[in-house]
């Protein structure tokens, strides 16, 4: 081009607008006869509560947040449900929810989500699970005599023996 006149190649940026709801939201996640350790099928259902930390990674990272989250969420909840038995995952629930929300968090920063908590809504264990547990709980405390004058109660479900000292009247 001649006198210095150059032509302008570079086609205008269009603008992408796009609203992102920052909100907490709650998802319901569900893992339907999962695996315990054991091999029993466990149900559970937890809560997860989330929100879009970093909107530009998640509207050009993820195309469904929600879907994603789920996926993660419900793969660590399967992992962690097989690594302990049916009966110990009855009253652990908290530490599930922790466990679970400790994996899950480092999968969504990625994404530029932030997990604000997660909490187990219900956990069901096979019937003979319940009913061992249930009789666990029922059965009397055994008392054994030791020959060196000790008496020892011990709890037969939860294996922790108590020493007491036995008084000879």
């Amino acid at each position: 081009f001649a006198g210095g006149a150059c032509a302008n190649l570079h086609r205008p940026v269009d603008a992408v607008v796009a609203w992102v709801d920052t909100r907490i939201t709650s998802t319901t996640v569900r893992a339907a006869k999962a695996l315990s350790k054991d091999g029993a099928a466990v149900d559970v259902e937890i809560d997860v509560e989330w929100r879009i930390a970093a909107p530009e990674k998640s509207f050009f990272v993820v195309v469904d947040v929600q879907a994603a989250l789920g996926a993660a969420t419900e793969s660590a909840l399967r992992n962690k449900l097989g690594q302990r038995s049916a009966g110990e995952l009855v009253g652990l629930g908290q530490i599930l929810a922790d466990d679970v929300q400790h994996v899950v968090q480092q999968r969504a920063e990625a994404w530029g989500l932030e997990v604000t908590s997660i909490a187990v809504r219900r956990l069901s264990v096979p019937a003979p699970v319940r009913e061992t547990l249930a009789s666990a709980h029922r059965e009397p405390i055994r008392e054994i005599h030791d020959p060196l004058g000790a008496f020892i109660k011990r709890n037969t479900f939860d294996g922790r023996a108590r020493l007491f000292k036995h008084h000879h009247s």
